[in-house]
């Protein structure tokens, strides 16, 4: 089951408003009589600050049955919630993220378009079988480039560069396309 709602106004690659979604899944293995639940929702809201320059954040919760399991349905990782982390670190029943952009127009051609992003990802997952009390944080910041093929929509090549808050060690390029939210 989904719900969704979305009120975003495009003006060329720029957004404003916010959408956002929920969703919930049952499941039952012929093994087992036990349910694995699933709830998510996601929520994004986007603001101008002036003409080349506007915000961006998301918030994400999940939370699923706590089962000791290495089949955890929620993943701390690059691609999905904090960049800077690498690849698919942890796996966890339940995950809360925050991210917050600012995204920055530098050359505006016909076809091509150059966006500056600064960014901060804080995560937090809970892994299988902890109780809400445990869990591994996480706080990465970090600066990015997105090069945009004006004619296409969300064709964009998507690099970050992000780096621990906490342990100034972590750090990683995440490489993409299309938007990161």
């Amino acid at each position: 089951m989904r719900f969704t709602q979305e009120k975003i106004e495009h003006t060329d690659f720029r957004l404003k408003e916010f959408r956002w979604a929920a969703q919930y899944q049952g499941v039952v293995t012929f093994e087992s009589s036990e349910y694995f639940h699933i709830a998510e929702a996601d929520m994004s809201y986007y603001e101008p600050i002036n003409s080349k320059v506007y915000w961006a954040a998301r918030l994400s919760l999940g939370v699923s049955s706590n089962y000791d399991t290495p089949f955890a349905p929620f993943v701390i990782d690059s691609y999905r919630n904090i960049r800077g982390v690498g690849d698919r670190i942890q796996r966890g029943t339940a995950i809360s993220t925050v991210n917050c952009e600012i995204r920055a127009i530098g050359f505006n051609l016909p076809k091509w378009q150059l966006q500056a992003i600064s960014f901060i990802d804080i995560g937090w997952i809970r892994e299988s079988g902890e109780q809400f009390s445990g869990g591994q944080s996480h706080a990465l910041g970090g600066l990015g480039v997105r090069i945009l093929y004006k004619p296409i929509y969300n064709a964009m090549l998507r690099v970050d560069y992000g780096r621990s808050l906490t342990d100034f060690k972590t750090d990683h390029f995440v490489i993409g396309l299309g938007q990161y939210y």
